[in-house]
């Protein structure tokens, strides 16, 4: 089911303990600014929605706004309301890096401070996101009060982590590409993280 949020974002709802942010997926303003979309960001999620039917949040147009920038936002007060009332424990923001980086992907989790389990972070480093080395809290960690990874993890209380990945994996113009490898890295996360709080929930 879909329930299309007014004006420009959408919630894809599911079911399972990890739920997926894409709010670059549209060109966004950030201080005056537009910044281009990252379009394989809602792409990734809406793939992992239909293979696990997990709950996605997208945005969908842009209205001069930046949802992992303003201090005030709509998307995350979504996002917020939709964790709390439903039994999401994980949220992964998914962005785009810049195809110059050197990085494959990094993780951002405000050294730790967006995190509130012990298994989330180790689980994708250990999946490797199917590609390299995964680098945690350099140049982007996500720590600003405004980011949907630091907001919602203070406001709805769940681990929420920045997953930057580098663009040169995600478009076809690169002889690198591999989405689908990402993508089947990630499902196997989001598959291993329910099962782990299932099996804790009903311990």
């Amino acid at each position: 089911m879909i329930d299309q949020m007014p004006d420009d974002f959408e919630i894809l709802q599911g079911k399972g303990f990890v739920m997926l942010s894409a709010p670059h997926g549209v060109e966004h303003t950030r201080a005056g600014r537009v910044k281009p979309a990252e379009v394989q960001t809602s792409d990734l999620a809406r793939d992992l929605h239909r293979s696990l039917h997990c709950p996605v949040i997208i945005k969908t147009k842009s209205n001069d706004d930046d949802p992992n920038y303003d201090e005030h936002s709509p998307y995350r007060d979504a996002l917020v309301d939709y964790v709390k009332k439903n039994d999401a424990r994980v949220v992964f923001d998914l962005h785009q890096l810049s195809s110059e980086r050197e990085a494959a992907f990094i993780l951002g989790t405000a050294d730790g401070k967006n995190l509130r389990d012990d298994i989330t972070l180790s689980t994708l480093c250990r999946k490797d996101l199917g590609i390299g080395a995964v680098l945690v809290d350099e140049v982007f960690k996500a720590s600003g009060p405004n980011t949907v990874a630091a907001s919602t993890a203070k406001r709805a209380d769940v681990s929420c982590i920045q997953i930057e990945i580098n663009s040169k994996y995600l478009c076809k113009d690169f002889p690198e590409y591999a989405y689908d490898r990402i993508r089947d890295a990630l499902e196997e996360c989001i598959t291993s993280l329910n099962s782990n709080f299932a099996d804790h929930v009903y311990d």
